[in-house]
């Protein structure tokens, strides 16, 4: 088999060529010596200060703990900026190597001699539109689609016959079972069989189906919940829920972080209600109603057609309607700078990486909860790509290095410790319920593969096999009933004898 290897580059946009690595080494020794210059600064002031805890050195440990995650920054995005846009071959090298002695001192690990799990790239396909919960429309292109090529052939006949109603079975489809192996899509199996009825595909097509073929499927099921960018959103995914799950159970930590990075609190409170209702952390812009609905009393008096009636609070439709006129910025609130409020842009992270799902206990537990951490997309979410390093083992990727966050860091806001937070996934009774479900359908899935491989062989023996297999199996039902009939009339003898 040929292998290879290969360096990702995600982000070679990033700016600026000028630095070289000795910027990287002078940064590294300041946050070092800043920390150690924390710790004595804390020390003292406790030790001048032993009764009173309540004296101003919380403010000075914490404007310094600021500063030094404003150098660590500061240095990860250098890192980046060596790594991918280094001059040179060995400048590059030179970063990495760099990058691995920081990852140890920021409590991390760096893990170069990764084991290939080969995981196909439909498998990977299912994983991501599980993340999401959202599913796009698969190409239609001839020389483009993944579709199989039966499947394919049927659906672009416009002619195909109406086909009375099927008996399909799922489990005889392999492209489906990569599907079944997650619990949200089995519960759109009924949805599933509903469509294949609709689109007229024949119950004998099922088990030569791909998961493109299925994708195509669920998005003709879902096509009516089809968003701007084109995706069909088909349930909550593992994304959504695991934000979701996550402020509820964090939200007072998380608070903090928000609070410590002076994010204006009008956002803050915006920000933690949508990752409540929707599990979103999407950009938002904070809107003041109560100008915004007096823009419309001015609106209205100038006779402008705006959506809706006025109340309290501007609906979505009024508020792109402001939009469109060119009045967001009188509606929406801006900070000191004149700018609108934003706030960083938030990314869930795998711990171990979709490509390497194979190495787990089962494909779906890449997007269980204690597999996810939120972070900041920039520069933390791309500083733990860095570097990443795949391998290609018979036309299957998986990762060789990769750069690895403790299993209980469920917020990495930075390489602080304060910018952390941590919970337990493996221990919560949602975690434990997941492995106990997923075993209860591994088993049941088992014993119907061996049912159906037991009726497959039989089908495939010789017809003379089968004559005989049927005349052995007449014989032990007619030695069964000769033997009934023997003690029936024993018994039937004895009652006689005792009267």
């Amino acid at each position: 088999m040929a292998s290879g290897h290969k360096h990702i580059n995600p982000y070679d946009y990033l700016t600026s060529d000028e630095s070289t690595p000795s910027r990287v080494e002078q940064i590294l020794d300041a946050i070092i010596a800043k920390h150690q210059e924390v710790q004595a600064t804390a020390t003292s002031q406790t030790s001048a200060s032993p009764s009173s805890e309540t004296e101003p050195i919380i403010p000075s440990v914490l404007s310094d703990i600021n500063s030094v995650e404003n150098h660590n920054r500061e240095l990860a995005i250098q890192a980046l900026q060596n790594i991918y846009r280094g001059h040179t071959i060995e400048d590059m090298n030179a970063a990495r190597q760099q990058v691995k002695h920081m990852v140890t001192f920021w409590g991390l690990s760096y893990i170069d001699n990764l084991e290939h799990y080969p995981l196909s790239r439909e498998e990977k396909h299912v994983i991501r539109m599980d993340f999401y919960g959202t599913i796009g429309e698969p190409s239609k292109d001839p020389n483009r689609n993944r579709l199989s090529y039966k499947y394919f052939k049927l659906i672009s006949d416009p002619k195909r016959p109406e086909l009375p109603p099927q008996d399909y079975d799922l489990e005889s489809s392999p492209g489906w079972q990569i599907y079944a192996q997650f619990p949200r899509f089995r519960k759109l199996e009924t949805d599933v069989l509903r469509q294949l009825q609709q689109m007229n595909i024949p119950s004998e097509l099922i088990s030569q189906m791909n998961t493109y073929d299925f994708s195509d499927v669920l998005f003709q099921r879902f096509k009516e919940n089809v968003s701007e960018n084109g995706n069909a959103h088909i349930f909550l995914g593992a994304r959504q829920s695991f934000i979701k799950d996550f402020i509820r159970k964090n939200e007072k930590s998380f608070r903090t972080y928000l609070s410590r990075i002076n994010l204006d609190p009008r956002y803050t409170e915006e920000l933690i209600r949508q990752m409540k209702q929707y599990g979103s952390t999407s950009p938002l812009y904070i809107i003041d109603h109560e100008r915004g609905v007096k823009l419309l009393h001015r609106y209205r008096q100038k006779g402008y057609p705006f959506p809706g009636n006025i109340s309290k609070r501007l609906s979505n439709e009024q508020i792109d309607y402001i939009r469109s006129r060119g009045d967001f910025n009188n509606t929406a609130f801006i900070d000191r700078t004149g700018t609108l409020i934003k706030a960083p842009e938030f990314s869930v992270h795998h711990k171990a990486a979709v490509n390497d799902a194979a190495a787990g206990p089962y494909l779906a537990a890449v997007n269980n909860f204690e597999n996810l951490c939120l972070t900041i997309d920039y520069p933390y979410h791309r500083f733990l790509h860095c570097l990443d390093i795949t391998q290609t083992i018979g036309r299957r990727e998986s990762y060789k290095a990769r750069i690895y966050l403790p299993k209980d860091m469920v917020f990495w806001g930075g390489f602080h410790p304060d910018y952390h937070i941590r919970y337990d996934y493996s221990h919560d009774p949602k975690t434990l319920k997941q492995h106990n479900n997923y075993k209860r359908w591994k088993a049941a899935h088992d014993k119907a593969t061996r049912l159906n491989n037991t009726s497959a062989k039989h089908e495939r023996l010789p017809r003379k096999i089968k004559k005989l297999m049927q005349k052995q199996q007449q014989l032990i039902s007619n030695k069964k009933s000769k033997a009934l009939t023997q003690l029936i009339d024993s018994l039937y003898f004895y009652a006689k004898g005792r009267e």
